[in-house]
């Protein structure tokens, strides 16, 4: 069985209130989740889902969380899930 290639977050930028992650590594056909959290001892099956991204083509992709970045709220942890 061969191994699938590991994503890897290359790069993350805001955008006004928009979270860009760029990721690379991708594997083509695969949904990706970018997950939030204000706890990161929390499950990730508890974290809340804020933007998906279907990937059609391999490697390199970049998926925006749109208005998930508020400078007054608590701290919040983000990470990407594939599925």
């Amino acid at each position: 069985m061969a191994l699938l290639p590991r994503p890897a977050v290359a790069s993350l930028s805001l955008s006004g209130t928009n979270l860009i992650i760029h990721v690379v590594n991708g594997v083509s056909g695969a949904t990706y989740y970018v997950l939030m959290s204000t706890n990161a001892a929390l499950p990730t099956s508890r974290w809340t889902r804020v933007s998906t991204n279907l990937l059609s083509g391999g490697g390199s992709f970049t998926i925006t969380a749109t208005n998930v970045v508020n400078p007054t709220a608590p701290q919040r942890f983000y990470t990407l899930q594939a599925q």
